[in-house]
């Protein structure tokens, strides 16, 4: 839960930047689009702040909300896979496979936040010369980097208690 819970966070925070500086967020390259805009001021962006709003109200209370009241009050449990096509006793790779993948990935956003940002930013790298709009997304990376660590620890304990049984 709390792996889902940093996911959300993300989500909430990508929908409130949208909400209220959506000139800090990653530009969404269109192909054919002129590479010089001539624009006497700049624009309101209801678009974006509309969507912005909606992810925000969606993240907040639609998923954060059940996340934080189920790891306020429990409830003991089984997570049921569904019908397995792999024979019981059988050691689960894929989820193998999987975990090593969170797990550098994690450990990559974890360690190099401000090159994933730059990454996010390569449609319009010029709005990186804000260092707040750096900082900003730089702090953001670090909470999803947390999610896919744990995410990818559920996924390899999930292997080695295959190989156990």
């Amino acid at each position: 839960m709390t792996a889902g819970l940093g996911f959300c966070l993300f989500g909430l925070f990508y929908g409130c930047m949208l909400l209220i500086v959506p000139n800090r967020c990653p530009a969404h390259y269109r192909w054919g689009q002129p590479s010089i805009t001539l624009v006497r001021k700049p624009r309101l962006l209801l678009g974006q702040r509309f969507l912005g709003l909606c992810l925000s109200i969606m993240m907040l209370f639609i998923f954060v909300r059940p996340i934080i009241m189920w790891m306020l009050h429990p409830v003991k449990g089984e997570l049921i896979r569904g019908e397995s096509p792999f024979s019981s006793g059988t050691a689960r790779w894929d989820e193998l496979g999987f975990g090593l993948f969170g797990l550098f990935s994690g450990f990559y956003l974890l360690f190099r936040p401000a090159r994933s940002v730059e990454l996010m930013f390569w449609a319009d790298t010029s709005r990186l010369k804000d260092k707040t709009t750096l900082r900003l997304w730089t702090v953001a990376i670090r909470p999803i980097a947390f999610a896919f660590v744990l995410f990818s620890l559920l996924l390899l304990s999930g292997f080695i208690r295959s190989l156990r049984d």
